[in-house]
């Protein structure tokens, strides 16, 4: 009676483990960063960058660099401001 109750605990604990991994997880997936190029007037994709704040993402890690931002409508190239922040 006690063994059947005890694995109930162990599967329950497993998946609160396996979802709380997957939430977290997710927090750390990268973004594509976009520069606006006004030799096609459209926004490019040219690195890595996160959504997490901190450092800004620039084109060549540099604090004076070009900032990389997101889209600002998912799949519209035609305009990126959206803060990017340097990968974790």
């Amino acid at each position: 009676m006690i063994l059947p109750a005890f694995v109930m605990l162990i599967g329950a604990g497993a998946a609160f483990a396996s979802q709380n991994a997957k939430t977290s997880s997710t927090n750390f997936q990268l973004k594509t960063g976009y520069i606006y190029s006004t030799a096609v007037n459209s926004c490019v994709p040219i690195r890595q960058c996160s959504d997490i704040p901190g450092d800004v993402c620039t084109v060549n890690d540099q604090p004076n660099g070009q900032p990389v931002h997101d889209l600002n409508v998912a799949g519209n190239f035609s305009s990126c401001n959206k803060t990017l922040y340097k990968p974790q």
